[in-house]
């Protein structure tokens, strides 16, 4: 019991480190003064068409996550579950991070055009804002699992205090 209740707050830990790690790729999204109308309609079109991909693809990572939490019945497994899809998350962003400051870099650099960059950087803006809907989704897995937690806790101290008064 007390082994899950650590893991527990290791999830609850982790979950804190994944707001802390998207915070500053948010800000550098954020920076840029990004205007949709700067984007030609084909590229307009193609970054809504590559943003809903990626929501569709989010939908279903988090689809199948839940499915498979709604299928364990451990609550160790399913705090395994969350940390497995928590590390994923973890890693997308640092990705995602690298990707931003590579494109920054570029557009810098001047290897691409201005209207390339407004494109990309709207595609990472997308990107990001699915991010942010997963975190709050997997915030709410975390909390749906503490509260199933607290239930089981609360059951076994009143079969405890049950057996105790029969003996009493």
């Amino acid at each position: 019991m007390k082994s899950s209740a650590a893991v527990l707050w290791i999830l609850i830990a982790s979950s804190l480190i994944l707001q802390i790690a998207v915070t500053p790729v948010k800000s550098l999204v954020q920076d840029q003064d990004l205007v949709d109308e700067e984007l030609p309609l084909g590229l307009r079109i193609t970054a809504e068409l590559r943003s809903i991909i990626r929501e569709h693809k989010e939908a279903i990572r988090e689809a199948i996550l839940e499915y498979r939490l709604l299928v364990e019945n451990l609550t160790e497994r399913k705090i395994e579950l969350i940390r497995s899809y928590l590390m994923e998350r973890v890693q997308t962003i640092e990705e995602f991070r690298k990707r931003v400051e590579e494109l920054n870099s570029l557009y810098r650099s001047g290897n691409i055009t201005k209207e390339e960059y407004v494109s990309q950087l709207k595609s990472l803006k997308d990107e990001l804002k699915i991010m942010m809907r997963a975190r709050d989704r997997l915030g709410r897995l975390i909390q749906e699992l503490q509260a199933e937690r607290r239930e089981a806790v609360q059951t076994l101290v009143k079969e405890l205090r049950e057996i105790l008064d029969d003996f009493g």
